[in-house]
C-alpha cells in the first residue's frame, strides 16, 4: 500500500473565513444559532411545521435555513427563534485588548 501524503490547511475555526467569504463572522455567527434550533427540533423530534410555528419563521423559510440559506434572516431574528423555544442568549461585550487591531464576534453554543 501506497503512503500518500494529503496536503491540507489548518482551519480558523471559521470555515466561511476559510472560505474567503465576506461577513465571515456573520455567516459563522447565524449558522451556529441555526444549529441551536435543529438540534432542538431533534431533541424534541418535531416536524418542521411544529417547529416553524414555536420560532415564528414560516417553515419553506426555515427549510432553506436548515439547508444553508442563511440570505434574508438577522441574526436579531435567529436570536429570538432560539429564545422562544426557551434557550438562554447570552451577548456579552467586553473592553477590547490594546493591541488588537480590531474587535470580533465570538459564538458559543452550548
Amino acid at each position: 500500500m501506497a503512503n500518500t501524503d494529503i496536503d491540507h490547511e489548518e482551519s480558523s475555526g471559521n470555515v466561511f473565513a476559510d472560505l474567503g467569504l465576506a461577513q465571515a463572522d456573520d455567516l459563522a455567527y447565524k449558522a451556529g444559532l441555526i444549529g441551536s434550533i435543529m438540534r432542538y427540533q431533534q431533541e424534541y423530534d418535531l416536524s418542521q411545521s411544529a417547529l416553524a410555528a414555536l420560532v415564528d419563521i414560516p417553515q419553506p423559510r426555515l427549510s432553506n435555513l436548515f439547508r444553508g440559506k442563511m440570505g434574508g434572516i438577522t441574526s436579531e431574528k435567529l436570536i429570538k427563534a432560539c429564545a422562544r423555544l426557551g434557550r438562554h442568549v447570552r451577548i456579552v461585550v467586553e473592553e477590547h485588548p490594546v493591541d488588537a487591531v480590531a474587535g470580533r464576534v465570538v459564538m458559543e453554543v452550548g
